[in-house]
């Protein structure tokens, strides 16, 4: 019978054991280390030599084989049967495989292989457990008193692992929050390297997260100590943080933290369950923290544990060193506030403030916008102005990004300490493992928390789809909680989650109830006791394992069912509605009765005290809460703390609260009696007033609100009307809209003025136009001048006029917004306000150049300018110059086009009024594509689109992408011009721009002619006409004529395309000074009326060959010319000098412009091919390479149907 395994443990002191019995025969170390030689060396044959060597360096050969053979017998003698153990040949020794041995080292590193895999396969569980088996089997050093050489490195390599092992191990527990178990493993890890700084760094985290802040600070101490004996140096920056915010978390300030006096700390609650959802929330961090940016919802009902598993994440991402922000979305009850309120609060965490305070003054007033308390430290700047074009939207939300990623540039004024903290923060992250992860690009990451995402502002979701674009590789992860049952198809959080689905830019976890056992794991962790069987199950059935609940019918004392059931709260002189609050669903009867019955514990003044929060909202201040209230300050503090202490309102800061839950707070606010409510609502719209005078904007709504509540009528009138103007100075469009309907439709309309309801409708008019709302803008604009007319106000009515002038000539009705800006600028003159009279001329100069009228139009330009320029008026000169560059293209005056916008440009450029600089580029990329450069030409366009998109500014961004489109027809890539166009047609739709759409229609028509798909080309050419003719605009509408009329004499239709070719000399006529209806389209209309006369034999062969040689010579243009000898050669073939002239011009043109028709006819004339032409600059930002899918068919029905 074989003898039973022996297990050999060579980490630490020997020890070689048979059925847990000591094996006699090893008590000599040499014998000890020969086997343990063997034994660490297993899968190897070792010669007698090397094996000699090892032991006896220091000896001969022959002596060290001598003594290496007695230690041979020795330790055959000891183990009994070697044989079983390892084979001996008179030169090697080779361990056997099946040998009856376990040494640890072996049990060790296997043990570290499983985990490796297990790893592999993302079993985490399975991870832990083999790296916890390894650490177990690591009783000590390899044979700590073996000094030969050979064991050395094998020593080393072991120790090292174990290190790794523990280290692993240790951060693998703290993903899976199991902060007590690896407690015992760190401290492991330090007494290991007692100079491994990143140890110090784990114990103190783990510390932290249970509670232990003294632990956390002694350990620090304690690096402290270590690292100045030793290398008398100082613990590194991420070290220090972390002792940074043990000290902050004393004082109560750890953001997303239950906040306090240290003497009585409210428990923090373990977060139970959620071991799969906490699983897949650290993966999507550490993907967003390597460089690819994500935004995570955890979804589920309210109550469920989302900002529970938030705050989890939170603080465990915040323990690393990493720069993490919270904010929180609170309901409407009481009015909306200011947009971006969530990110003004992110930008006030103490983890940007050295950013901020080292921020150049252009990005500072930016910033400022949103959060004005930045400006206190530069008295020397003033406050930005208000955001009245779409481009400054991106200026904002450029700057805001930037600021938060770290990639805005900082003032060289920077005080020396800050710049020191600077550099200090950016050297100290080192390669260890543990301090603050960087993504693949070295960048530090960043977290933004947002509780309560179903509340957030639509601008600040704006800002988060922007932010999350704005840097492909930006290791960034914005983790959201939201009530998906508060979001509906049309709630503007719907449109942003698929924008950013589609984007693959966003993860969602939903969270569902706890199960029994959780449940009851949640009581008793809330109870600070075990819970009987019986008591957990009724629990669970009555919470429904909704964590808030369950924690709340704990604190309520779950054994008291018989007290919460039959009680009655009013008998202790609180009474209650019904309901609760239309911010917070409705909560289960029992819940409801639970959270009734702690308000109703609570002393008369804690009570009075919840219910004055109550009004003020979900979050407040003890400033506003003492101001508001009518007990004295003593009393509002003893009730404030009394509400602190049985946990229904936690410390955030400054004197700041909330309500540790919305329910508490809507439950509170049902139990005040109406009348006493309204009384309550002014105190706290007066306090708000008095207390916050400097910060008014931000809290305009909610005063309003406030003040509507209490019955007070011209407060809320006054205050709405600030709060809709402060919106729209951030480009808030959506709020300023609902702010202004508010006022209009709601019960406050009939404290408004007429003039006061003229005035709102205006600026509810003007943000719908900005957004391409066109027709409702034309309705209010009609609506207020009906009403400026009946008050007989002159002034006021000249606005309306302006202001119905810029909505009718955005939808084509460009007569009657002549006849209304000759009205307004009568009544700007008689007023004597020149700012009016200089807006009213540069839209009638627009609107002349769009009929084609361009002589009226150069003279009303021409007032403006001298206007704007007596006054020193910088923007109504860029405005005129820009558009008198429009206008001089159109007449082919192409140089004096171009000074005209450069010098708009050379004006705009340092003031940034963007959208002057978007047009003159149109203009320039116009001139330069006349002038067949077709490679600038696209610059141009290419720069005005790509910054019409920064500005927002739809209509020039249809432009730009149409005329690259063009560009693209001109040199023959058709597909890609289809795809301009198309682009352009739908972005020029979605804001109802008929005009620009018209000419994309007619680009269209053009490019599938030249692909010979002619019944769609004529059917596109009919209805771009049909439009022209409704819109009203003769030089476009010319050029379409004649290209419909030489498509069907190209289809043998000579007798229908007579009618078109008619019309269009008609159109004509009727322009004058028109370059597109000038001398371009003259001559394809008099050289198209030659061939149309041949072909209905009206003129003979000869008559037509000499009516073209007529016009050829007097032809000075080589363009021109070399269409009408090809012409020419196309009615006399034999005609070898016309075909050789036409030839060579097309040669030359193709090789300076790459043009498609010169290529196309130098092939129909020679036979030959030529060489593809340069490519352009790169579109691929503005133009796909494929067609998108539109929906032609619809998009003409809704065109058509505009027009009534």
């Amino acid at each position: 019978m074989p003898n039973s395994q022996l297990h050999l443990q060579l980490l630490g002191p020997f020890d070689l054991r048979r059925d847990d019995l000591p094996v006699p025969g090893f008590d000599q170390a040499r014998v000890q280390q020969l086997l343990a030689y063997l034994v660490l060396h297993r899968t190897a044959t070792i010669s007698r030599q090397q094996l000699a060597y090892a032991f006896w360096p220091d000896t001969t050969d022959q002596q060290a084989l001598k003594n290496f053979r007695t230690l041979l017998t020795r330790l055959r003698r000891a183990l009994g049967n070697a044989d079983e153990f390892f084979e001996v040949t008179t030169q090697n020794i080779q361990w056997r495989g099946d040998a009856p041995l376990v040494p640890d080292v072996a049990v060790f590193e296997a043990a570290l292989d499983q985990a490796a895999e297990a790893e592999v396969r993302g079993q985490r569980a399975a991870t832990v457990n083999a790296l916890a088996a390894a650490v177990a089997a690591y009783a000590g050093d390899l044979l700590p008193d073996c000094y030969d050489d050979w064991i050395l490195p094998l020593r080393e390599r072991l120790y090292r692992s174990r290190g790794t092992a523990l280290e692993r191990l240790v951060l693998l527990l703290e993903e899976e929050r199991e902060y007590r178990r690896a407690l015992p493993y760190a401290e492991r890890l330090l007494q290991h390297d007692s100079l491994h700084e990143p140890a110090y760094r784990h114990l103190m985290r783990l510390h932290l997260a249970l509670g232990q802040r003294a632990e956390a600070r002694r350990v620090y101490e304690t690096c402290v100590t270590m690292l100045r004996q030793e290398f008398d140096a100082a613990p590194g920056r991420a070290t220090q943080d972390i002792y940074e915010r043990a000290i902050g978390m004393e004082a109560g300030s750890g953001p997303g933290l239950v906040g306090g006096s240290p003497q009585a700390q409210p428990v923090v609650l373990p977060l139970i369950g959620r071991k799969a959802e906490w699983a897949r929330a650290l993966e999507i961090w550490h993907a967003a923290a390597a460089g690819a940016p994500q935004m995570l919802l955890l979804k589920g009902e309210a109550g469920i544990g989302k900002t529970r598993l938030a705050e989890e994440l939170y603080a465990w991402v915040a323990r690393r060193g990493v720069a993490a922000a919270t904010a929180r979305c609170y309901p409407q009850v009481s009015g909306a506030a200011l947009p971006y309120a969530p990110v003004a609060e992110w930008l006030s965490d103490p983890a940007f403030s050295a950013r901020l305070a080292g921020l150049d003054d252009a990005w500072l007033i930016e910033v400022a916008r949103i959060a004005p308390v930045l400006m206190a430290g530069r008295p020397h700047l003033e406050l930005p102005g208000p955001l009245t074009e779409p481009w400054q939207r991106t200026r904002l939300f450029e700057t805001l990004a930037r600021v938060l990623l770290g990639s805005a540039p900082v003032s060289d004024g920077l005080h020396p300490r800050v710049r020191a903290g600077a550099r200090r923060a950016a050297g100290s992250g080192g390669a260890m493992a543990d301090a603050a992860p960087t993504s693949r690009e070295g960048r530090a990451p960043l977290l933004l928390f947002l509780d309560d995402v179903q509340w957030v502002d639509r601008e600040t979701l704006d800002w988060l789809e922007y932010l999350l674009r704005f840097d492909p590789r930006a290791p960034l992860l914005v983790i959201g909680t939201v009530r998906p049952q508060e979001v509906g198809k049309d709630h503007p959080l719907a449109a942003l989650e698929l924008a950013l689905a589609r984007a693959g830019l966003l993860c969602e976890i939903a969270l569902a109830p706890l199960d029994a056992a959780e449940t009851a794991a949640l009581a008793a962790a809330a109870a600070g006791r075990n819970v009987e069987t019986a008591e957990a199950a009724q629990l669970f059935h009555d919470s429904e394992g909704n964590p808030l609940f369950v924690v709340e019918m704990v604190r309520a004392g779950i054994g008291d069912r018989a007290a919460l059931e039959h009680k009655d709260p009013a008998a202790e002189g609180f009474a209650w509605d019904a309901g609760t609050d239309a911010s917070f669903p409705a909560l289960p009867p029992k819940v409801s009765a639970v959270i009734k019955w702690r308000l109703a514990m609570l002393s008369p003044a804690a009570q009075t005290v919840a219910q004055t929060a109550a009004v003020i909202g979900r979050r407040f201040s003890l400033d506003i809460l003492s101001h508001a209230s009518d007990q004295d300050e003593m009393t509002v503090g003893s009730g404030l703390d009394e509400l602190w202490q049985r946990q229904l309102v936690r410390e955030l800061g400054a004197g700041s609260y909330d309500f540790a839950h919305e329910g508490i707070r809507a439950v509170a606010h049902a139990s005040i009696a109406p009348i006493r409510r309204r009384a309550m609502h002014l105190r706290v719209a007066q306090a708000l007033e008095a207390l916050r005078a400097g910060d008014l904007d931000a809290l305009s709504g909610g005063i309003a609100a406030h003040y509507e509540q209490a019955g007070e009528t011209q407060g809320a009138i006054r205050f709405y009307r600030r709060a809709a103007a402060a919106a729209q100075r951030v480009y808030a469009n959506d709020e300023a809209v609902r702010l202004y309907r508010h006022l209009l439709e709601g019960d406050l309309r009939s404290g408004l003025p007429i003039a006061d309801v003229c005035e709102v409708k205006l600026a509810l008019a003007e943000v719908w136009r900005v957004t391409g709302l066109w027709v409702r803008a034309q309705t209010v604009v009609r609506e207020a001048q009906a009403a400026a007319e009946a008050l007989g106000d002159a002034l006021l009515l000249a606005q309306t006029q302006t202001a119905s002038a810029d909505v009718l000539q955005l939808l084509g009705y460009y007569d009657e917004a002549l006849a209304q800006l000759a009205r307004a600028e009568q009544g700007f003159t008689a007023a004597g306000e020149w700012r009016g009279v200089v807006s009213a001329l540069w839209t009638m100069g627009q609107i002349y150049w769009f009929k084609g009228d361009h002589p009226q139009a150069l003279a009303v330009l021409e007032r403006q300018l001298a206007i704007a320029a007596e006054r020193d008026d910088a923007r109504g000169m860029c405005e005129a110059l820009e558009t008198m560059g429009m206008v001089y293209w159109s007449q082919g005056d192409w140089d004096r086009s171009a000074d005209c916008c450069l010098q708009a440009v050379r004006i705009a450029e340092p003031l940034a009024y963007k959208a002057i600089i978007t047009r003159a580029s149109i203009t320039l990329g116009n001139v330069r594509s006349s002038q067949h450069w077709f490679g600038e030409a696209v610059h141009w366009y290419l720069h005005a689109g790509i910054l019409a998109r920064q500005i927002d500014d739809r209509r020039i961004l249809s432009w730009g992408v149409s005329n690259i489109a063009q560009v693209l027809a001109k040199r023959g890539d058709h597909v890609r011009a289809i795809a301009g166009y198309q682009r352009s047609l739908r972005n020029a739709w979605e804001i109802r721009d008929r005009w620009t759409a018209c000419l994309n229609i007619a680009g269209l028509s053009a490019v599938n002619e030249r692909l010979g798909k002619v019944d769609l080309a004529e059917s596109l050419y009919r209805k771009a006409i049909d439009i022209g003719v409704r819109l009203g605009i003769p030089s476009y509408l010319s050029g379409m004529l004649v290209g419909l009329a030489r498509l069907l004499l190209e289809r043998g239709r000579a007798a229908e395309a007579r009618d078109f070719y008619g019309e269009a000399l008609s159109r004509i006529a009727s322009v004058t000074g028109d370059r597109l209806a000038g001398e371009d389209t003259r001559f394809d209309a008099r050289v198209l009326g030659v061939r149309l006369r041949h072909a209905l034999g009206e003129l003979s062969g000869a008559e037509a060959v000499a009516e073209l040689a007529a016009q050829l010579s007097g032809e000075t243009s080589p363009d021109r010319q070399a269409a009408l000898q090809y012409e020419l050669w196309r009615l006399m073939p034999e005609n070898a000098a016309a075909c050789a002239a036409a030839a060579a011009f097309y040669r030359s043109q193709h090789e300076d412009t790459g043009a498609e028709e010169s290529r196309r006819r130098y092939q129909e004339l020679t036979g030959e091919i030529l060489l593809d032409p340069p490519p352009l600059p790169d579109i691929s930002e503005l133009i796909p390479d494929e067609p998108e899918d539109l929906e032609l068919a619809r998009v003409l029905a809704e065109m058509e149907a505009s027009f009534g």
